[in-house]
C-alpha cells in the first residue's frame, strides 16, 4: 500500500470542532497525519495523528535554513504559500513515505482510500489541485519543482519575499499547477469531495473544473439549491433534495472553508451525526424542518451582507483576468 504523510503546521486556537477532525483522521488509519503547533490544548490524538509541539518563531527559523535569501513569513496564514514546499521544508520527517500531502483542519475526512486507489494515485506525480487536501510524490525532483522559473520569472521568490498571501497552492496569479503543467509533470484534478461555498450560509457545494491542456478555461461550478451533510461512520455525504426527496451522495469530505460552527453533539459518543448551517447536530433520517427553514433565513440574510458581497466580487475580477495577466507576463 502507498505510504502517505500529511503534514499541517498551526499554530494559534484550533477550531472548536478538532476533536471531529481528529476522529475522522483515526478513521483513515492508514493515512498518518503531522501537526506543528504550539497548542497546547489537552486533545484526544489518535495514533496515526503525531502532535510535535513548536513555535511560530521555530518554524520560521527552520524554513529560512533552506533559503539563501531573507523569506517573509510574519503571520501563521502566510503559511499557506509555503505548503507546496512541504516536501522540501519537512524532508527529515518524510522518509519512508511515497506521497506527502498538506490539508486544513476546517473539514472532516470521510474514506479517503475509497477515492485516491493507490492504482490510481501512482499515475500521478500532483494529486488535487486545491488548498484544503493535496499531495505529492515523495521524490527530490518532486519536493523541489517549485523553485522552477515561469514565465521568465523565479516565482517561488516573488513569493517568499512577500508577506503579501499568493494563493500560490491554488489558481490565483501564477501557482504551482502552472509549474507542474510547465514542466510536464501529470496532475490529478480530482474534485470528489464536498467544498462549501465560503460566502453563502446555506451549504452550496462549489468545485473548479479544469482542463490539463487548457488550464486558463477554468471553470467554477456553485451549486443551487441548499444542501446537508453527515458524517457517518467515517463516511462523508452530501444530503441533496431532488424530486422531492433527499439523495446522499459519498465524498471523500466535507470543507467548512472559513465557517463557524457550533457543536452540538458529543463528539467521544457520536458516530454519526449531521453537518447543517451552522451547527453538527444528532444523526437522524430526515432533516428536521428547522434546519431547513434556518438555512433559507441565513441565505436570506447573507444577502444583505456587503462584505460577503464584495469577497465575491473582488475574487471574481481576480479570477476571471488570471488569463490575461498570465498572457502578459508569458
Amino acid at each position: 500500500m502507498i505510504k502517505i504523510a500529511v503534514i499541517i503546521p498551526y499554530f494559534g486556537k484550533f477550531p472548536n470542532y478538532f476533536e471531529l477532525f481528529l476522529k475522522s483522521c483515526k478513521m483513515n488509519p492508514t493515512i498518518d497525519w503531522i501537526i506543528f503547533t504550539d497548542s497546547k490544548e489537552n486533545y484526544h490524538y489518535p495514533a496515526n495523528v503525531r502532535r510535535i509541539e513548536t513555535t511560530f518563531e521555530e518554524l520560521k527559523s527552520r524554513f529560512q535554513k533552506k533559503f539563501d535569501f531573507k523569506i517573509a513569513l510574519d503571520s501563521p496564514y502566510k503559511l499557506c504559500d509555503y505548503k507546496v514546499m512541504t516536501g522540501y521544508l519537512f524532508e527529515d520527517y518524510l522518509e519512508g513515505y511515497d506521497y506527502w500531502g498538506y490539508s486544513d483542519v476546517d473539514m472532516l475526512f470521510g474514506d479517503i482510500r475509497k477515492f485516491l486507489p493507490d492504482e490510481k494515485i501512482c499515475q500521478y506525480d500532483k494529486v488535487g489541485h486545491l488548498g484544503h487536501l493535496t499531495l505529492y510524490r515523495n521524490t527530490p525532483e518532486i519536493n523541489e519543482l517549485f523553485k522552477k522559473s515561469i514565465y521568465g520569472h523565479e516565482r517561488y521568490k516573488e513569493v517568499l519575499s512577500s508577506n503579501q498571501h499568493f494563493s500560490f497552492t491554488e489558481w490565483f496569479q501564477i501557482n504551482i499547477n502552472d509549474i507542474f503543467v510547465d514542466q510536464n509533470k501529470k496532475i490529478w484534478f480530482c474534485n470528489d469531495f464536498f467544498d462549501v461555498e465560503a460566502y453563502e450560509e446555506n451549504f452550496h457545494r462549489i468545485t473548479l473544473h479544469v482542463d490539463y491542456n487548457h488550464l486558463q478555461d477554468r471553470k467554477w461550478v456553485l451549486e443551487r439549491g441548499g444542501s446537508f451533510a453527515s458524517w457517518e461512520n467515517g463516511k462523508v455525504f452530501q444530503w441533496k433534495k431532488e424530486k422531492g426527496k433527499w439523495k446522499k451522495i459519498e465524498y471523500m469530505y466535507v470543507h467548512f472553508q472559513k465557517r463557524k460552527m457550533q457543536v452540538n453533539i458529543n463528539p467521544f459518543n457520536e458516530d454519526r451525526f449531521l453537518c447543517v448551517p451552522n451547527e453538527f447536530v444528532p444523526y437522524c433520517d430526515v432533516i428536521p424542518i428547522k434546519y431547513r427553514l434556518c438555512s433559507i433565513f441565513m441565505g436570506i440574510w447573507n444577502k444583505k451582507h456587503w462584505k460577503h458581497w464584495w469577497e465575491t466580487f473582488r475574487y471574481r475580477i481576480i479570477e476571471r483576468t488570471g488569463p490575461v495577466r498570465h498572457a502578459f507576463r508569458k
